[in-house]
């Protein structure tokens, strides 16, 4: 499977995550996650993609990650919903804002340091840790 079919569902009752197979769900075979999914609870969950970019230590980013480059610049994986457009989101005022120009740039030169839902004070401008 390639790692773009990879997803992970953040429960915001359990406030934790699942994994699964994107190929799986797309065959009917949908994990259960231990809750109901309707119209009715759809803000229970978030379902969050994988970008298929690696940062340096080899760890995959998914929308909605945190990540670092080295000189402190930090940015969120975003998704625009509408147009199904992956891009990044600065974290308070970049150094170097052509470093993350094109998502390949972040693969490799980037750290990801956590997510918004377990990590929220990654989010906050002066927040250097």
């Amino acid at each position: 499977m390639s790692d773009l079919f990879s997803f992970r569902i953040w429960d915001n009752i359990a406030h934790t995550y699942s994994q699964f197979d994107g190929w799986d769900a797309l065959e009917g075979d949908l994990p259960s996650f231990g809750f109901a999914v309707d119209p009715d609870h759809e803000c229970d969950i978030e379902v969050e993609q994988c970008i298929g970019v690696y940062d340096k230590y080899l760890e995959l980013y998914y929308v909605g990650d945190i990540g670092e480059f080295d000189n402190g610049d930090r940015f969120v994986i975003k998704c625009d919903e509408d147009i199904l457009e992956i891009s990044i989101e600065w974290i308070g005022d970049a150094i170097c804002e052509d470093q993350a120009r094109y998502l390949e740039r972040i693969g490799g030169a980037s750290r990801k340091r956590g997510n918004i839902h377990k990590n929220p004070e990654l989010l906050i401008p002066d927040k250097q840790t």
